[in-house]
């Protein structure tokens, strides 16, 4: 059984970072260990093998180096072994550069677990957020040598997605930490191939994580929100299932650019604005009012056909006129009952629509 908690690309340069402690150590006890490490006979650290991206190393080196490492790790390792690889990066660049040295030194990953490993408070990480998240990695020796096809192998990822989902959905795990674990479930499904081909010569591994990713987002997004409705009402519901006013553009992009729809069509619904409160960009998800006085026809876009537009057209009306306009707009649409359910259901979290629709 192998543990390995390895070096992590750019992130920290431990040999440039050790140069101030070693100044110390060397004059202190330097001359006691002289015989048993060449390295106190040096006048600075040495750092042309370190196993990391910085100064005269590059990308080019880490992934040559990092390859060697685990050949040796399959090497020493027993057939019915085991290695756990703790893997903390906020580039998906690196990631992909550790998945393919796996496969390529003949490694399967059985599991992964996307967990909190980094106290938020601790001034190396404070501002990075995905540093928070370690991708916990168990691998075997691969008994078996097949080849496939990327384009094939797309289907088997998604599958394997949806059943990390279920599966750890089922321990807790919050959303943010599901949508990574997606990516190991991409990887568990790479490195069970020795060689992965590609019809149109595409094999970029980024683009693999991001396809993972997203189908994680779609599938929770379809959990939260689990009735038939239109691609902005569920994305709007689910927003709000956040219990979150406020939320940060890079998270705001990352759940909208898997539905279609941007910003600016939010905007000018006028189901989100910009929030200059904040220091970074960041926008406040709206009301029924969406920041217009009260009345059905306002200058958004709130006549259209999406069941959230309805239905905050139909609340609108209510609070003017009482339950008949309510009536006047919704018709026989069931599903505007269901999306208002919703909202009744995040009453709880202090929502105004969900206080409404009560």
């Amino acid at each position: 059984y192998i543990v390995t908690d390895p070096p992590y690309y750019g992130d920290i340069q431990y040999g440039e970072l050790s140069e101030v402690f070693f100044v110390w150590h060397r004059r202190i006890v330097g001359d006691l260990y002289q015989e048993e490490s060449e390295f106190f006979s040096q006048d600075k650290v040495i750092t042309d093998e370190e196993l990391d991206v910085g100064r005269n190393r590059d990308k080019k080196f880490y992934n040559r180096m990092f390859l060697r490492a685990m050949r040796k790790l399959n090497s020493v390792l027993e057939d019915d072994g085991i290695v756990t690889l703790f893997f903390t990066h906020k580039s998906p660049e690196a990631l992909s550069y550790v998945v393919e040295a796996i496969r390529n030194a003949g490694f399967v990953i059985t599991q992964t677990w996307a967990i909190h490993t980094k106290n938020p408070v601790n001034p190396a990480t404070r501002g990075k957020k995905s540093i928070f998240h370690s991708l916990i990695i168990v691998m075997r020796k691969r008994k078996d040598e097949k080849t496939g096809y990327i384009e094939d192998i797309y289907k088997e990822i998604e599958n394997k997605v949806k059943e990390k989902e279920k599966e750890l959905k089922a321990f807790g795990f919050g959303i943010e930490d599901l949508v990574v674990s997606a990516t190991g479930a991409a990887f568990e499904v790479l490195t069970s191939y020795s060689e992965i081909k590609s019809y149109s010569g595409d094999k970029d591994v980024l683009k693999i994580t991001e396809y993972a990713q997203d189908i994680m987002r779609r599938t929770i997004i379809d959990d939260v929100v689990n009735f038939n409705a239109d691609k902005l009402s569920k994305l709007f519901l689910f927003f709000k299932a956040q219990g979150k006013t406020s939320i940060p553009y890079d998270i705001l992009n990352r759940w909208i650019k898997i539905t279609g729809i941007d910003e600016e069509l939010l905007e000018r619904k006028g189901l989100i604005k910009p929030d200059k409160t904040k220091n970074m960009k960041s926008y406040i998800l709206m009301d029924y009012t969406r920041g217009e006085p009260l009345e059905k026809d306002g200058d958004y876009m709130i006549d259209g056909t999406d069941f959230i537009d309805i239905l905050h057209s139909a609340i609108r009306g209510y609070v003017l006129q009482g339950m008949s306009a309510f009536r006047e707009v919704v018709e026989d649409r069931w599903t505007i009952y269901q999306v208002a359910e919703a909202l009744k259901i995040l009453a709880n979290q202090s929502n105004s629509e969900g206080q409404l629709c009560r």
